[in-house]
């Protein structure tokens, strides 16, 4: 039986989060399309309008960091092209 994920589970959402959707960028990622990401976890199940942004931010650093499967992120990536060029 799969494990019953709430918003306290920040670690465990984000872990999941890296796992299913490795193209997901978390720190460049909105907090709407992450409320959307989580709530569609077929481990969350928690109520979808009990959330804050502190509990969005704690899950977006968690996905955020390098995972073993996941070696290769580094903090900065963004799909979003910077704003300040090359320097």
């Amino acid at each position: 039986m799969a494990e019953k994920l709430t918003w306290d589970d920040a670690e465990k959402i984000g872990a999941l989060l890296s796992r299913k959707h490795p193209e997901l960028y978390p720190l460049s990622t909105d907090l709407e399309e992450l409320h959307r990401r989580v709530t569609d976890l077929a481990e969350f199940k928690d109520d979808f309008k009990t959330f804050d942004k502190n509990k969005l931010e704690a899950i977006q650093v968690s996905a955020g960091r390098p995972t073993r499967r996941n070696r290769s992120w580094k903090p900065g990536l963004s799909r979003k092209p910077s704003m300040l060029g090359s320097i």
